[in-house]
């Protein structure tokens, strides 16, 4: 065995390396290992200096020019003969994480000599029902096994993040981090991770965990399993700047795609994609969205890019225009005119119903439009019972279902499908002290375009 001077040692390589990269203008993490090793590490190790291999792991890059890409994270001393690892405590350095195999630092700035400086992580916190999101700073987790830590880019602000707040979801655990429409890049891995690795680009949905091995998880359709676990409602999701995810649960980013834009297609893309998909959209099929924002907006250029013909229903005219620019051949506006009369107008009536909105009544005023063997789809839905006439839906064979988000391999479908077509959802950054006021604004009605809270 070899004695190490742990702190000791560390606080040396450490110093030494901060004043070389001071001394420089540029500097790489292979020039500055062997420095710091040639320095102080190989007259520490003792008599037999060539039997040991002095290993130095460095930051990643945090994308800002002004962090240090290559300062030391910790040594470690590996016994060449014996295969024994002599490792360097890196708490001194690092009190922010530590996991077995890398130590990942956050924000570490090259300010005057001999000192380092580690910003700790913010969060918005909901730690009640009807309580506004607390503000706070939070260490930066490890990843535990099978788990990534995510360096978060954007994460967008969704109707069930308020439905948490307001208490309509009664699995939610407080005090949570909510939201659940995440993108970012992947950070640190923990023990038994293979995939993803380090600085992959990745997107997360609403669906953070399920028990892997029931009948539905071994189909990939995990969204079924009743173990599930939720993103944001029992599990911290994405109002930080890291969150530590399941890497199962994860999905890789397509080439191209905006990471910002992509935020919302977590949940409201892989909403509106997986639920016509559920229903057995075709390019015949004749497609009537109920609600034109959101979800909807999505639904409707999906369903057109899918080769479907489209209409709209909305309370009034409001959104008529815009959604004739998304392709949308038929507007109703339900102040003006009967959804179910009108859409047996067209053409005998809609295939396929999808209601986006967040009414179950609004839904089911629509139900007499479908044709024979049609299809009321309910992406959204309010707390009140759905009711529906049963001698036409029995006469007619008609079918009503739901659709609860997705699985990993949906997400997957619904990013490829959005890259391939250009489909992305119009939206407004907002900083994560803003969550708070979109949040009152979707309460009230008036939100505008969705929000993605973004992070530098």
């Amino acid at each position: 065995m070899v004695n190490l001077p742990t702190a000791e040692l560390l606080d040396e390589l450490v110093h030494t390396s901060i004043e070389y990269a001071s001394d420089v203008d540029e500097f790489d993490a292979a020039t500055l290992t062997a420095t710091a090793c040639e320095r102080i590490a190989a007259p520490r190790i003792g008599e037999a200096p060539a039997s040991f291999e002095c290993v130095l792991h460095s930051t990643m890059d945090l994308g800002s020019s002004t962090w240090v890409m290559g300062t030391v994270v910790y040594a470690h001393f590996r016994a060449r003969p014996a295969g024994d690892d002599f490792t360097m405590d890196p708490a001194r350095l690092c009190p922010l994480g530590r996991m077995p195999g890398h130590t990942f630092c956050t924000k570490m700035n090259v300010v005057p000599r001999n000192r380092i400086e580690v910003q700790a992580l913010r969060t918005a916190v909901a730690t009640a029902i009807d309580e506004p999101l607390t503000f706070t700073e939070r260490e930066v987790p490890e990843p535990g096994p099978g788990e990534v830590l995510v360096k978060i880019t954007a994460c967008g602000v969704c109707y069930t993040d308020l439905d948490v707040l307001q208490g309509h979801w009664p699995i939610a655990r407080f005090p949570v981090v909510p939201g659940h429409e995440i993108t970012g890049v992947v950070a640190a891995t923990g023990p038994g991770v293979s995939w993803p690795e380090a600085g992959t680009s990745v997107g997360t949905q609403i669906l953070g965990d399920s028990c892997r091995h029931c009948d539905y998880c071994v189909r990939g359709e995990q969204i079924l399993c009743r173990q599930k676990r939720f993103t944001g409602i029992v599990m911290d999701g994405g109002y930080a700047e890291y969150a530590v995810l399941k890497a199962d649960f994860v999905i890789p980013l397509p080439d191209g795609l905006d990471p910002v834009a992509a935020a919302p297609l977590m949940c409201a893309g892989l909403t509106a994609f997986n639920s016509l998909r559920q229903a057995g959209i075709t390019p015949t099929s004749r497609v009537a969205i109920v609600g034109a924002g959101g979800v909807g907006a999505l639904a409707v250029r999906y369903a057109v890019a899918m080769g479907a013909r489209v209409a709209v229903i909305s309370r009034s005219n409001r959104r008529e225009a815009a959604a004739r620019e998304m392709g949308a051949e038929r507007f109703i506006a339900t102040e003006d005119s009967d959804p179910a009369e009108a859409l047996r107008a067209w053409d005998g009536g809609a295939d396929l119903i999808l209601n986006s909105s967040p009414s179950t009544s609004a839904a089911a005023a629509t139900f007499t439009g479908l044709v024979p063997d049609g299809t009321l789809v309910l992406c959204g839905y309010g707390p009140e019972p759905l009711s529906l006439p049963a001698e036409p839906m029995a006469l007619n064979r008609l079918h009503v279902m739901a659709n609860p988000s997705g699985s990993p391999h949906d997400t997957r479908d619904t990013l490829a499908f959005s890259a391939a077509h250009g489909i992305l959802p119009e939206f407004t950054p907002i900083d994560l002290r803003d969550a708070n006021t979109v949040l009152d604004a979707m309460a009230k009605g008036d939100s505008g375009k969705r929000s993605v809270i973004t992070f530098n």
